[in-house]
């Protein structure tokens, strides 16, 4: 959910996402605030720029308000009382499987990927996961491993 602020629209405004861990019906709501604002927010306590998150942020009662009916409707979501408006799932790419799949070493996928090996050790055992440019990749090598070998001059 984005609460826009004045002449900044959406964008500039708060923004608030909700998690739900598959297999779990606990909620984590995480708010992101860009900066306090007149009106929306009132900071009470320390005012100094050294205490920054220090103090107790006052929230004006509309968007509390609303804050309050978005949680609501998350929990009837998580209860299956209400449909989800989005959902997202997210995931992982087996990297040691694709990595077997296309019969290579360690050292011979992640000089494919351009990786070092450790990290790609961390992949494989789950340490890590390939994030941006390194998934995207990853996920064309296991749609289609002959074209991207050949794209990437095996």
């Amino acid at each position: 959910m984005r609460y826009p602020v004045q002449g900044r629209g959406k964008r500039g405004g708060l923004r608030v996402i909700y998690y739900r861990l598959k297999d779990s019906r606990q909620i984590y709501m995480l708010v992101c605030v860009p900066e306090v604002e007149e009106g929306r927010f009132d900071r009470q306590g320390n005012h100094h720029p050294a205490g920054a998150g220090e103090g107790v942020m006052i929230m004006e009662k509309a968007l509390f308000a609303d804050l309050v009916q978005s949680l609501k409707e998350a929990s009837a979501i998580v209860q299956g009382a209400a449909p989800p408006s989005r959902r997202f799932e997210v995931t992982r790419t087996d990297v040691k499987a694709v990595r077997e799949q296309i019969g290579l070493s360690q050292s011979e996928f992640a000089r494919l990927m351009r990786v070092s090996v450790k990290t790609l050790q961390n992949w494989e055992q789950h340490r890590r996961y390939p994030t941006g440019p390194a998934a995207a990749l990853l996920a064309i090598v296991s749609a289609a491993p002959e074209l991207a070998l050949q794209a990437l001059h095996r």
